[in-house]
């Protein structure tokens, strides 16, 4: 969804979910091992933060520091909070920027991160963007909607038609990741829980909350249904569609 479509609503959703997106721990990891030479102490760009769960499990797999990068205030300081609570400040940076020129005087980096936010700039003006700012032999880990299937059913199509109209198959994403310049050192997809129990479960209380507060709101209202809708779609069509992590290597 671009930053032009976004209702006034979602923030207010997604500001006490413990993700912004689908994901846990376990692919993050997965994700990060991938990336096979890193230095001791890299330096990370988590680009779409969020509230920075994903920043927070790669301060875990890391010793590296790390600058968070998000467009949402709110979501900056939700982050900046976990960080003190933890005393990271010295390893884990938050800051209010725009993901395709971040505020990131530091770089190049050791490793980009994006965990569900590319769609804002779009899969391969990320990937050409951000390859400038890794050093050579620099990594990129992302996830990214996909198609897993070809036979897509008419009110699948329809919904991302409407949603999110660049979706592509994974092969698409990982040939267009070759022509922008790198090498893929591996792929895999999300398994369904973490939509489920990490993302969408929240969510629905979330909706229930808000359900409440906004009682006879008719905006709100249909905001919360599509939101509702959403959750269908994938309940119904999560065999064809999904997030697609990709693990790549700037190549010189």
């Amino acid at each position: 969804m671009t930053e032009k479509r976004i209702p006034k609503y979602i923030y207010e959703l997604f500001h006490n979910t413990p993700r912004q997106g689908p994901g846990n721990l376990d692919c993050t990891a997965k994700a990060f091992n991938l990336c096979g030479e890193l230095p001791d102490e890299p330096l990370v760009l988590d680009l779409g933060c969020g509230s920075g769960t994903q920043t927070l499990d790669l301060a875990k797999l890391c010793n590296g520091r790390i600058i968070a990068v998000d467009s949402h205030q709110a979501f900056v300081d939700k982050l900046a909070e976990r960080v003190r609570a933890r005393g990271l400040e010295h390893r884990i940076s938050p800051r209010t920027g725009d993901m395709a020129a971040p505020p990131a005087p530091e770089g190049p980096f050791d490793l980009i991160w994006c965990e569900g936010a590319v769609y804002n700039v779009g899969f391969e003006r990320g990937l050409a963007l951000w390859r400038e700012l890794l050093k050579p032999g620099g990594y990129v880990g992302l996830s990214e909607s996909a198609w897993f299937r070809p036979d897509i059913p008419k009110e699948c199509w329809e919904f991302w038609e409407e949603t999110y109209p660049d979706i592509r198959p994974v092969e698409a994403q990982l040939e267009a990741a070759r022509r922008g310049g790198y090498r893929v050192m591996g792929n895999f997809p999300l398994p369904k829980r973490c939509w489920w129990e990490e993302f969408y479960v929240p969510l629905q209380d979330r909706i229930q909350e808000m359900d409440r507060k906004y009682a006879g709101n008719q905006e709100a209202g249909e905001f919360l249904e599509t939101m509702r809708h959403e959750i269908r779609i994938y309940e119904n069509y999560s065999d064809w569609y999904g997030y697609e992590f990709y693990v790549l290597r700037r190549a010189d």
